[in-house]
């Protein structure tokens, strides 16, 4: 039997590494006032360290995510604060980049013969953006990231939200 002192101890080493984790999943968030007029919104950092913790992020909504081999997870909004839209912009790990990719094209395959499409050009990878049911949502992927970016509103503002905040994200992964 372990004594208390020993599972603090174990715990205690086990903390800076899952901060170490969440701090280099932050860092590929675009930055408080990285989008002029979309700061972030305070208090509505998510963190998902492990697929058995994705339920943080999606409430209910887990599986699928975690069936295409998402292993890492971390969300953060954004509000304008002239119409109040809320921007979300989340970055998932995956198991590794076929498996992102395959997620992305699954993605893509839903929505690309829809109105509302757009490839978008200038990433580092493929990307859209597609805007309809009253958002503007923009997808890529990177080596073993997929990122997600979901405005709500259908305003030219909140479409162009949606593609700024995709490219910073992509732009920060290395």
């Amino acid at each position: 039997m372990l004594r208390p002192t020993t599972i603090l101890a174990v715990l205690t080493l086990l903390t800076p590494a899952a901060r170490g984790s969440q701090d280099a999943m932050g860092k590929l968030l675009p930055t408080k006032t990285a989008v002029k007029n979309w700061p972030q919104y305070e208090g509505t950092l998510i963190y998902s360290p492990s697929a058995d913790t994705l339920h943080r992020i999606y409430d209910g909504g887990d599986a699928m995510y975690i069936e295409a081999g998402c292993v890492e997870a971390i969300q953060q909004s954004y509000r304008n604060p002239a119409n109040k839209h809320l921007a979300t912009v989340t970055v998932l790990r995956m198991a590794d980049a076929a498996k992102a990719k395959a997620f992305y094209e699954s993605w893509k395959k839903d929505v690309s013969k829809k109105p509302g499409f757009k490839q978008l050009s200038g990433l580092k990878t493929a990307g859209y953006l597609f805007s309809g049911m009253g958002s503007n949502a923009g997808y890529c992927h990177i080596k073993q990231y997929f990122v997600v970016v979901d405005v709500a509103g259908t305003s030219p503002d909140d479409k162009t939200a949606a593609s700024l905040l995709l490219r910073n994200a992509a732009a920060r992964i290395k």
